[in-house]
């Protein structure tokens, strides 16, 4: 606010007769504006804004860029044009052919200047989208990671602890649906929910258990504990190659599989290319964790197309529940096998 009154006892001084310009060297969008309200809205709100009126043009852009505007662009970071060049308001016919005029030179120099400034606008946005894909994740993370299994005060966990960008994991949500092998229509399709999970998911006393769901009383639904080291990841992964086998098994052809684990479907149907080509070396230089479990999966999918489609677990979906309590009934028999 103080910077404000500076502003107006500064520019007191200045000739009220003739076209005024306003150069906004620090703001929401920087440039050269023709009125007072154009410019307020730059700079209100703006922390430590920098600008100034002067009654040309070329006062303006010495003021942002330097001393001639050719330099203007390499050296003033912050400079973006395009508030000017698009600007609506129509300048007044009493400027000077100097102000108005179009050379090669200047036009060049725009052209440059758009181009770096779209370059700027497209990075802000990817930023943008970055950081709202990690809130969705991280809420949607939060509301469905953990919960108490019925009659237990052990902490059973479905969490897939990804070790994959949180913007990788949340794309899955947004298409929802992805293939192996060959793409079919969901009237070709049998369908099966799976889901893994583990008790004290991550600790030396974790006891992990797999659920494959068909049907009501279906003989071929599972419930049964992982074999291996007990992880959630590795549950999940587990869940899916179990139904996968006995899909092949009863001859069916196509499969729509549906998982609450996003890890597992950009696992199988994204990122296990990048991985093999990568000498199964993920995305931030490191080992992938899973390497064997998601081997052991991609070779039982050879002969079978799959639709994965994902389902947010809890969420009311009568066949995920089914398929979480057969994957907890598994997880309480963890280490009791004979």
């Amino acid at each position: 606010m103080n910077r404000l009154f500076t502003y107006f006892f500064e520019t007191m001084s200045l000739s009220k007769s003739g076209q005024f310009f306003y150069a906004v060297k620090r703001g929401r969008v920087p440039g050269v504006y023709l009125s007072w309200p154009e410019c307020e809205k730059q700079i209100k709100g703006f922390p430590n804004p920098v600008f100034k009126k002067f009654p040309s043009k070329e006062d303006c852009y010495k003021f942002i860029g330097g001393e001639n505007a050719s330099s203007a662009f390499s050296k003033s970071s912050d400079f973006n044009p395009l508030a000017n060049l698009c600007s609506k308001t129509p300048e007044k016919s009493s400027q000077s052919s100097s102000d108005t005029e179009s050379t090669p030179q200047s036009l060049a120099y725009s052209v440059q200047l758009l181009n770096k400034n779209m370059k700027y606008v497209l990075e802000s946005i990817e930023t943008l989208k970055t950081g709202l894909l990690e809130v969705r994740t991280t809420l949607s993370r939060l509301e469905n990671s953990f919960y108490t299994a019925p009659g237990s005060k052990r902490s059973y966990s479905t969490l897939d602890l990804s070790h994959e960008s949180p913007c990788k994991v949340a794309k899955v949500e947004n298409k929802m649906s992805d293939f192996t092998g060959s793409k079919f229509s969901d009237s070709e399709g049998v369908e099966v929910y799976t889901d893994g999970g583990c008790f004290s998911n991550g600790r030396s006393d974790a006891r992990a258990g797999i659920g494959v769901y068909w049907a009501p009383n279906d003989p071929d639904n599972i419930s049964e504990p992982l074999q291996g080291k007990p992880t959630n990841n590795r549950a999940e992964i587990y869940a899916a190659l179990r139904a996968i086998q006995i899909a092949k098994k009863k001859g069916i052809p196509n499969l729509i599989l549906h998982t609450d684990s996003q890890f597992l479907i950009n696992g199988i149907t994204k990122w296990i290319k990048g991985w093999k080509k990568k000498q199964w070396i993920n995305s931030t230089g490191n080992p992938v964790i899973n390497k064997d479990d998601f081997e052991a999966l991609d070779e039982e999918l050879k002969g079978i197309n799959v639709k994965w489609v994902y389902v947010r677990g809890h969420n009311g979906n009568a066949s995920n529940e089914a398929a979480d309590r057969l994957a907890k009934s598994g997880a309480e028999k963890y280490g009791l096998q004979c």
